[in-house]
């Protein structure tokens, strides 16, 4: 299987890609192709075509979460793609805001839900844990209040009748791709806290270990892109990390170059920064 990074906040390989600040990936095995989030815009579609993927060839399109830098490209997904499958949660149909906690202004992150009407029979709400083939299993999120949860989580919002409340992330699911043998786990943003995922994903699989973790961490400061936890949380986070003996962390987008940087000094495993363009077997 190979993974494809189609939508990322940098892009080194060319300058023919199109970073935007955003998640985008392409799952390829011989029997699927896998759209996992699509960034902010359609400059997913163009970066695809300089790694030989049409998206219009893809079969299964699955949103991380409810905020637009990656669902943003979503519209321009259905129109290209006539047959795939859109899985999200109903939690996605909602409004969600940040807030750069320097201002009162609150900023809408959400994406179009008028597509959830416009394309009803291409849409599929995930409610519960479920196995949408052999291959992929998309599961909600336990969390457990002694595991790491992101500090700039502390930014996010979303609308409660005429109320800003914190969001509780319900709308974020954790998907496990399965390939001959190997579990690979994906996040889009890990808002949930990425070892929350890790143990929800192998205890709700019953799997007793991760082959690959991918995706991002939130890490960063969204409004300044430092780093938004304090270093030491990093370098606890990079030991529990150690722990699940995962053979392969591939991260970027929301990890920032701060949060990677510091997980790489304190990681015993393979770390590596995905970047727009980005293609490895897995």
């Amino acid at each position: 299987m190979y993974l494809s990074i189609i939508s990322e906040n940098t892009s080194i390989l060319s300058e023919a890609f199109q970073a935007r600040f955003g998640l985008g990936l392409v799952f390829t095995s011989e029997d699927s192709k896998i759209l996992i989030d699509c960034g902010p815009d359609n400059s997913f579609i163009n970066n695809a075509k300089l790694l030989d993927i049409d998206i219009a060839d893809i079969d299964i399109c699955i949103i991380t979460h409810a905020h637009h830098d990656h669902g943003g490209g979503l519209r321009s997904f259905l129109e290209l793609n006539k047959k795939a499958k859109v899985y999200l949660s109903p939690y996605c149909d909602g409004d969600y805001y940040s807030n750069n906690l320097q201002t009162s202004e609150y900023k809408s992150i959400s994406f179009d839900r008028n597509l959830f009407s416009e394309y009803s029979d291409r849409i599929s709400f995930v409610k519960n844990d479920v196995a949408i083939s052999p291959q992929i299993a998309i599961n909600t999120i336990d969390i457990n209040p002694d595991n790491f949860f992101p500090k700039m989580n502390g930014t996010l919002y979303k609308k409660s009748g005429a109320d800003y409340v914190h969001d509780d992330f319900k709308h974020e699911l954790a998907i496990l791709i399965k390939d001959n043998g190997n579990n690979h786990l994906v996040t889009g943003c890990a808002h949930s806290g990425i070892t929350n995922m890790i143990e929800s994903s192998m205890k709700k699989n019953n799997i007793k270990q991760i082959t690959s973790l991918i995706g991002g961490f939130h890490l960063v400061n969204p409004g300044t892109r430092k780093l938004g936890e304090p270093e030491e949380n990093v370098v606890d986070l990079a030991h529990k990390l150690n722990s699940y003996k995962i053979e392969k962390v591939i991260t970027g987008h929301c990890t920032g170059t701060d949060g990677f940087a510091i997980l790489k000094d304190n990681y015993n495993g393979k770390i590596l920064n995905m970047t727009t363009g980005f293609k490895i077997a897995i």
